[in-house]
C-alpha cells in the first residue's frame, strides 16, 4: 500500500513539474526578426498576398475544371511561391532572429493556411479522385518546409508558443487537414 501512495505521489509531482514548465513566456510584444529590413510578418503578408491570386482562380473553377491539367499549373504556382518565401527565412539564419511576436506570426500563418485549404476543400467536394486532390500535396509540403524554417529560425520558447498558438488557432480545420491528407503539416504542429 504504501508503495503505490509513493508512486502515485511521484507521479502527481512530476504531472505538476511537466505542466508548469510547459507554460510558455510571451514574446516581447515589439520585437521583430529582421534581414534586410524585411521581418517575417511582413514576408508572410507578402506570401499571402501572392497567392491570394491563385485562391482567385481556385475558388473560380467549377466541377467541368477540376482537372490535372488546370490545377496543375495553379499548385505550382503557388508552391513555387510558399518555396521561395522558404528559402528566403533560411537565409535569415538563427544569428538574425530578435523575437517576433508568437502571437503575431501564428495569426499569419494560420491566414495563409486556412487561406489556402478552404477553396482546396471545396474542389475535394468537386471532385474527390485520389489524384485531383494527391495534387495538393505539394502545397503541404510547401507549407510544412516555410513552417519548418520559421521555427528554426526563432528561439525555442517562441516555436514552442507558435506551435501552441497554431494547434489552438487552427483546431476548427483539424478535420479538413485530415480530410486533405496534410499530414506534413499535421506532423510539424503534433497533432497527426
Amino acid at each position: 500500500m504504501l508503495f503505490s501512495f509513493t508512486k502515485v505521489v511521484f507521479a502527481t509531482l512530476a504531472f505538476g513539474v511537466a505542466a508548469v514548465s510547459a507554460i510558455p513566456t510571451p514574446a516581447p510584444a515589439n520585437a521583430v526578426a529582421k534581414h534586410g529590413g524585411e521581418d517575417v510578418l511582413a514576408l508572410l503578408a507578402s506570401v499571402k498576398a501572392d497567392v491570394d491570386v491563385d485562391i482567385g482562380k481556385l475558388n473560380a473553377l467549377v466541377a467541368a475544371d477540376v482537372t490535372l491539367d488546370v490545377l496543375g499549373p495553379i499548385v505550382a504556382d503557388i508552391k513555387v511561391k510558399i518555396d521561395l518565401a522558404t528559402t528566403t527565412v533560411k537565409g535569415y539564419g538563427p544569428d538574425q532572429w530578435q523575437g517576433d511576436s508568437a502571437n503575431d506570426i501564428s495569426v499569419s500563418i494560420n491566414a495563409l493556411i486556412v487561406a489556402l485549404i478552404d477553396p482546396i476543400n471545396r474542389i475535394k467536394g468537386l471532385n474527390g479522385d485520389v489524384t485531383i486532390i494527391n495534387v495538393f500535396a505539394d502545397i503541404d509540403i510547401s507549407l510544412g518546409g516555410l513552417l519548418n524554417a520559421i521555427l528554426a529560425l526563432v528561439s525555442v520558447d517562441v516555436s514552442v508558443n507558435i506551435k501552441l498558438n497554431l494547434v489552438l488557432i487552427l483546431a476548427p480545420v483539424v478535420v479538413i487537414l485530415h480530410g486533405l491528407d496534410f499530414t506534413v503539416l499535421l506532423n510539424i504542429l503534433a497533432i497527426l
